[in-house]
């Protein structure tokens, strides 16, 4: 449910969601999201784009997780999962998506945070350092927000 509130520059609008599944010109969002957001409406105006580079904000959960790939394989198969999601065939430019093979993007991703999942629940017996679940979780977190992000920015 949400509220519209007039505010110095435009209005905002606040809201809470659950979307288990969210789509949005042939982009499917597969991962569950529980966000409290705030969108600032701007009255119509001239003004560029907000410049969000989600590859780059993608990347740098690779680099991260780079430096734990020794612990367990499964950030190895998460790194995996999160490059093929940058492969160029399915991005427009770095913050928006190709229509026709974009949606793939989460899918891959959600593999990545599936694997990291399994990683923290430790399903196998794999005992990692502390460093390494606190770096799968906080991965964990920047995907969720980096694809919202993308959705956002298809939607809006």
């Amino acid at each position: 449910m949400g509220s519209l509130k007039k505010g110095g520059e435009g209005m905002k609008l606040h809201y809470r969601f659950t979307a288990l599944a969210a789509v949005a010109g042939g982009i499917g969002l597969l991962l569950a999201l529980a966000v409290s957001a705030q969108v600032v409406v701007q009255p119509p105006g001239p003004g560029p784009e907000p410049a969000v580079n989600v590859r780059e904000a993608k990347q740098a959960v690779i680099d991260t997780l780079s430096a734990f790939v020794g612990e367990s394989p499964r950030f190895e198969k998460a790194i995996r999962e999160i490059t093929k999601s940058l492969e160029p065939v399915r991005w427009l430019d770095d913050s928006h998506l190709e229509s026709r093979h974009g949606h793939k993007v989460f899918s891959r991703e959600y593999h990545a945070v599936k694997e990291l999942l399994r990683l923290l629940k430790n399903s196998h017996g794999l005992t990692v350092s502390a460093a390494a679940r606190s770096a799968a979780s906080v991965a964990i977190d920047d995907l969720v927000e980096v694809d919202r992000l993308l959705a956002q920015i298809r939607l809006g």
